[in-house]
């Protein structure tokens, strides 16, 4: 479960979950998908409930929040497809982690801020590990120029 979800009943189902100090958590997800009618239900309980572990069942809820997507409207232009949902660094580091909005993020100077740094410490590592192409050393540029902005 990799590729992003374009799912508008998932959507609307994470969206429905009560947000926990502003965040969406892992454990409120596996239990509102637990009814078989919630539309997150078959991402996470596939598996004979009596059988899963409650780990294996966090990992599903965080791997359908990273997919969820939704659409992003673009002045005079189509709409993007972009995740809902993201980790900030911020409370991935802080006891209990979670998941903020998209919207929630773009609307908030400083949750917009960290987002940013969160994508350029994930360029670098990617820069990292495909330094020795150098097909890609403008694709570095690019990352460069905007880790200095």
């Amino acid at each position: 479960m990799n590729q992003l979800v374009v799912n508008t009943a998932v959507l609307k189902a994470v969206r429905a979950v009560p947000l926990r100090d502003g965040k969406l958590m892992a454990e409120d997800v596996v239990k509102a998908a637990k009814p078989k009618s919630s539309p997150m239900h078959g991402y996470i309980w596939r598996e004979n409930p009596r059988e899963a572990e409650w780990q294996r069942r966090l990992y599903l809820a965080r791997k359908l929040i990273q997919v969820t997507a939704m659409l992003l409207p673009v002045q005079n232009d189509a709409p993007l497809v972009v995740r809902a949902f993201y980790s900030l660094t911020i409370d991935r580091t802080a006891a209990g982690g979670g998941y903020r909005g998209t919207r929630d993020i773009m609307l908030a100077p400083e949750l917009r801020e960290q987002l940013l740094a969160d994508a350029v410490t994930q360029l670098r590592a990617f820069q990292n590990k495909y330094r020795m192409l150098t097909e890609l050393a403008e694709v570095f540029a690019a990352i460069d120029k905007v880790a200095a902005a």
